[in-house]
């Protein structure tokens, strides 16, 4: 949804371009209320998205403040809270 509405909206110019060429008398038109939508379209995808990620992600960002940072003995690249996230991303984001 999200690609198809940012590819419609990308392509509105080339649109507008087309129906001008067509009309005989070069009256205003306007595509800006088209552009809307699909912008808006677009945002709700991505809101989406997000909320999805925020579900997935919410016993993880619940477990931080359980975590003793001060009692970690090593600090590394990898550590479980981070790996937690990564098991819930798995799948879902490419």
């Amino acid at each position: 949804m999200i690609n198809t509405a940012e590819y419609c909206k990308d392509t509105l110019d080339g649109l507008w371009h087309s129906i001008r060429q067509h009309l005989e008398e070069k009256e205003e038109v306007t595509l800006e209320y088209e552009e809307d939508m699909f912008t808006d379209l677009l945002n709700k995808g991505i809101e989406s998205l997000l909320n999805h990620l925020e579900l997935k992600l919410d016993n993880e960002f619940c477990s931080i403040p359980k975590i003793s940072f001060g009692s970690q003995e090593q600090v590394g690249d990898v550590s479980p809270y981070i790996s937690g996230f990564r098991s819930s991303l798995r799948g879902h984001v490419g």
